[in-house]
């Protein structure tokens, strides 16, 4: 959260050209906007599956049934594209709980042999700062305490306990973590991590 994953999105939407010269490219099937929405709505998290109805028309279709469409969309551009190396982002990942990770994950793994995993962390105090300012703009979305959600669950993150759901479904030699603070610019430490200049 607030660790420039719009930085890395919008990185490959103005470099795709570029990047897929290299073999490597984004999915549509399952963007909304430049977000891999689809990949919190396979994870089970209902407002993302709600989101995926209306971008696949399905607006009766049942949680599994968006799961599926979920499944051919990507399996289908997979098919039809030539690089080997595809990138999917979200902010929202990290926070998974271990059961979403572990469905997500067994997923990417039907489609790849080499699933490679980049997490940003960033300090607690900046993180819950960032994530304040932005609940002040969605003024109507989101209640305005620094310290806890509308749940009224602490806003931190145990980033130790996150990174470990990661880790057991990768294994962690394929779970890179960077921390935000150390990072110039998000795009020129993301360039290298995918092998280029």
């Amino acid at each position: 959260q607030k660790c420039g994953s719009k930085s890395i999105q919008e990185f490959c939407k103005i470099n795709l050209p570029y990047l897929q010269a290299k073999g490597i490219t984004t999915l549509q099937s399952t963007k909304i906007k430049k977000v891999d929405t689809a990949l919190m709505a396979y994870a089970g998290l209902p407002s993302r599956i709600r989101q995926m109805r209306e971008r696949f028309d399905l607006p009766d279709a049942s949680d599994a049934e968006v799961y599926s469409a979920i499944e051919e969309s990507i399996i289908a551009e997979i098919n039809a594209c030539e690089s080997e190396t595809i990138c999917l982002s979200y902010e929202g990942l990290l926070r998974l709980p271990e059961d979403q990770v572990a469905r997500l994950v067994g997923f990417l793994k039907t489609l790849t042999k080499n699933l490679q995993v980049l997490a940003i962390v960033r300090r607690q105090d900046r993180q819950a700062t960032s994530g304040y300012t932005t609940r002040l703009l969605n003024t109507r979305l989101s209640g305005h305490d620094l310290f806890h959600d509308q749940r009224g669950q602490f806003v931190g993150i145990d980033y130790y306990e996150a990174l470990e759901h990661w880790a057991k479904q990768v294994r962690r030699r394929n779970l890179t973590v960077y921390a935000f603070e150390d990072l110039e610019d998000v795009a020129h430490t993301y360039a290298p991590y995918l092998g280029l200049p």
